[in-house]
């Protein structure tokens, strides 16, 4: 005979080792009562559309877990039953049970189990109870590129990732981790990606707003989608929705990028009329000059730019220097107005230049020494250069400066410019930018 739920959530709650609160649930993990309270209350696929867990007449006992599970899953999950007939419901549930279960009921709707928790150490118990949905995120730094690459569109949607059975079954997840809503939209052509499949797979993309075949723009697309993870969406607006996709997760990490692009390629070749997924626009460019070419292409078209990726990349649930954000380099000429000395074997050394423009609007500071010898560090001590060429990114707002001057991404020196005793303005690097980007 198991203890309640509650009495087993409660000793995991007090302690705070991760191990121990394993080790607490592996002895009852063939206790299915407590394997669906942490599957209805940690998996981010089920939403109950309700927070509300009154029980103002509690009753003698009647309704087990058991029961309790059936009218969250069949009635409040599925939305056969809401608004105030939900809020109904679940009082009279919640009445016609015991203190302890009435609790964990309470919990589970609430989305807490308060017992210092989550899918990581359930995971761990239940392996695969509770669906996680993995991203793998992009560096700044573009040297570990490799030519031939991918050049794709850095679409201005919301990051989504969706997980689709063979049986058409399907479940749409943000990066943040939360539900999103899209009343059955996009079911069609799941169902024809769903008979492509042999297993369950999850897709990587970003959910955009179509109309009259045209993307809505930034701010109208992400108002609609913002009430589909709220659950508020309606039919019409969930019948806008449209996704994006680039990639299929590979947990074995075994399956380079340029297969896993072609798998994706294969499931949305379709000839029907109006497809809520297309494929990222997404070009295979050979030197930095094509991916400059397709990053300027893009921005002409009003987006913001691109994401860069080696084709022989394997797939990881993490930030990796495989994929980057292309950004065009900018150089321009600086202003040098200080030092700061170095850390460490640098400690007595120059570490990092402060550097602004000839209109002082545009302020920032250098660290980055790789373009010159180390011996530079002792010898602009003495003779510290005037003017210097930066190479950048791009010009960055930082909220924390009152003065409202800019900052520089990912600067570097390049030069020291002798022949120079002016530096450019702002306005001069805005139309050295634009040249350069459009």
């Amino acid at each position: 005979m198991y203890p309640s739920v509650l009495s087993i959530l409660d000793q995991v709650a007090a302690t705070n080792s991760p191990i121990e609160k394993a080790q607490i649930l592996n002895q009852y993990k063939l206790y299915d009562d407590l394997a669906k309270t942490c599957y209805l209350a940690l998996s981010p696929t089920i939403r109950f559309y309700s927070t509300h867990t009154e029980r103002p007449n509690p009753q003698q006992d009647k309704f087990n877990l058991e029961y309790a599970f059936n009218i969250l899953l069949n009635q409040l999950a599925s939305r056969n039953t809401t608004g105030n007939s939900a809020k109904a419901l679940i009082s009279d549930t919640l009445n016609k049970m015991s203190d302890d279960d009435a609790e964990v009921v309470r919990r589970i709707i609430l989305k807490d189990l308060r017992a210092g928790f989550g899918d990581s150490i359930t995971n761990k118990v239940w392996p695969g109870l509770v669906p996680t949905f993995d991203f793998m995120l992009c560096d700044t730094d573009p040297t570990r590129i490799i030519y031939p690459a991918e050049s794709q569109l850095k679409a201005d949607g919301m990051r989504c990732a969706i997980s689709i059975d063979p049986s058409g079954a399907y479940s749409l997840m943000s990066r943040a981790g939360k539900a999103i809503e899209d009343k059955g939209a996009l079911s069609g052509q799941v169902y024809l990606i769903a008979q492509k499949l042999d297993t369950p797979a999850v897709f990587d993309g970003e959910l955009l707003c179509f109309k009259d075949g045209k993307t809505l723009d930034r701010k109208t697309s992400n108002g609609i989608l913002n009430k589909a993870i709220r659950g508020t969406i309606e039919d019409d607006e969930a019948a806008l929705m449209g996704m994006a996709l680039w990639d299929v997760n590979d947990p074995t990490g075994t399956i380079p990028y340029r297969m896993r692009l072609s798998f994706v390629k294969q499931l949305l070749a379709t000839s029907i009329e109006d497809p809520k997924f297309v494929l990222i626009n997404s070009k295979t460019v050979q030197n930095e000059a094509e991916a400059l070419a397709h990053f300027k292409e893009m921005r002409r078209r009003g987006y913001e730019g691109t994401i860069l990726k080696n084709l022989e990349a394997f797939w990881t649930p993490k930030r990796t220097k495989d994929q980057c954000k292309f950004k065009a380099e900018i150089e321009a000429e600086f202003k040098v107005t200080g030092f700061e000395y170095g850390t460490g074997k640098n400690a007595k050394r120059i570490g990092a230049l402060f550097i602004e423009s000839e209109c002082g609007l545009i302020k920032s500071k250098v660290g980055i020494f790789k373009d010159f010898d180390e011996k530079v560090r002792d010898e602009w001590l003495t003779d510290m250069p005037k003017i210097v060429t930066v190479m950048y990114n791009e010009r960055i707002t930082d909220k924390s400066r009152k003065d409202g001057t800019e900052s520089l991404f990912l600067p570097r020196v390049t030069a020291v410019r002798l022949d120079k005793d002016v530096a450019n303005t702002r306005d001069e690097m805005i139309a050295i930018e634009k040249a350069i980007l459009e």
